[in-house]
């Protein structure tokens, strides 16, 4: 029976359209339209998905007559400000609009996305300082001990030698930033599977369509 299904989808002949959309924005949500009244589509018709990295995939195919199908294929990447874990859908059969609702974060919400947005730079910055603190250590150990076998030397010889001292880097503060990065890292993670529930079941949620 697959095998039949497949062979009748083969022998589908497509026509792909682009219908019309427009984002609009009210009070604490932005709502994402998308025009499919010349199309002739119906609900069941129609698919909606979102991923784990926020982006909406809408989709939908209807069959025109005999083995002619009519079909459609829109990303949309969900704004920043919006929660991509509530997103809604509907579709309107009297005027034959989908209307997919993207309610805004509260500023709650909103801080603790842009402190996760900004880990992974800090965190790369951190590790370039770690990789760094080493070799500069061992410069500078290195620089001291010449400047103590001068100072000894010059003490020998009845001598007064002037050693200037130097500042050394704080590699224990450096190690400390990167494991609060780490930490910070870890709570984006959970962060994110709170927020996209389709992160936990391979990043391809289907979302239903409400009535109202």
């Amino acid at each position: 029976m697959a095998a039949a299904a497949a062979a009748a989808t083969s022998l589908r002949n497509y026509t792909d359209f682009v219908p019309p959309h427009q984002l609009v924005e009210e009070a604490g949500k932005k709502v994402l339209q998308i025009n499919l009244s010349a199309a002739g589509f119906k609900k069941e018709q129609l698919r909606v998905r979102i991923d784990n990295h926020g982006k909406l995939r809408i989709s939908g195919e209807r069959q025109v007559s005999g083995n002619r199908w009519s079909r459609f294929h829109k990303d949309f990447q969900v704004p920043d400000d919006c929660n991509a874990g509530d997103v809604r859908a509907r579709f309107d059969s009297r005027d034959r609009v989908l209307h997919i609702t993207m309610p805004k974060l509260s500023p709650a919400e909103e801080e603790p996305k842009a402190a996760a947005a900004a880990t992974p730079a800090d965190h790369g910055a951190a590790q370039a300082q770690q990789t760094a603190a080493p070799a500069d250590q061992e410069k500078e150990d290195k620089e001291e001990e010449d400047d103590d076998g001068a100072a000894n030397d010059g003490a020998a010889a009845g001598g007064t030698a002037l050693v200037t001292g130097r500042r050394k880097t704080p590699w224990r503060v450096v190690l400390a930033v990167v494991l609060a990065l780490v930490a910070a890292a870890g709570f984006y993670a959970k962060y994110r599977l709170m927020m996209d529930p389709s992160a936990a079941d391979g990043g391809h949620g289907l979302i239903g369509f409400s009535d109202h």
